[in-house]
C-alpha cells in the first residue's frame, strides 16, 4: 500500500507511539529539548524521520535525524566499496554490519599493543603547535 505524502506526519506519530517514541535505533527520546535561545523557545533536541528504503520503497520505523542519516551513508558507503555484498538483500548487509559490531568489540581493548605511526599523543600534538608557532614566529622577524 503506497501513503500518500500528506499521511506521512499522522504516520510518523503512529510509529513514534508504538516505539515508546524512541528512535528504533540509539533509543533517543524524542520528547527530549533543549532551549534554543536564537528561536528564544524550546525546540526538539531529536528530529524524528520516517525511515524507507530508498530501494524497494518500504516504510520502516522512525529513526532520529541523525541514525536516519547514518543508515543513509552507511548503505551508499557498502553499494560503492563492498562489491561482494548484495545491497538488495538485508541479510547481506546485516551480516556485514554485525562482522563489524564483532570487529569493534574485539578491538575495544589493545589487541597488538602498537600504535600506528601517524597518531600522536595530545602532549605530541602540543608540542607540534608550539614548535610550528615558534617558526612562525622566527619567519615574521
Amino acid at each position: 500500500m503506497k501513503v500518500k505524502h500528506s499521511e506521512i506526519a499522522g504516520l510518523r506519530k503512529v510509529f513514534q507511539e508504538q516505539q515508546d517514541n524512541q528512535c528504533a535505533v540509539c533509543g533517543c527520546d524524542f520528547s527530549e529539548a533543549y532551549y534554543n535561545h536564537k528561536k528564544k523557545k524550546a525546540v526538539a533536541k531529536h528530529t524524528p524521520c520516517l525511515d524507507h528504503s530508498h530501494k524497494h520503497g518500504q516504510i520502516r520505523d522512525v529513526l532520529c535525524s541523525g541514525c536516519n542519516s547514518l543508515e543513509g551513508k552507511i548503505i551508499n558507503c557498502i553499494e560503492r566499496w563492498h562489491t561482494s555484498v548484495d545491497v538488495n538483500s538485508h541479510l547481506d548487509i546485516a551480516y556485514l554490519l554485525e562482522r563489524m559490531a564483532d570487529y569493534y568489540i574485539r578491538h575495544n581493548v589493545d589487541v597488538h599493543g602498537m600504535d600506528h605511526p601517524s597518531f600522536k599523543t595530545s602532549e605530541e600534538k602540543r608540542l607540534l603547535k608550539n614548535k610550528r608557532a615558534r617558526l612562525k614566529r622566527k619567519q615574521t622577524k
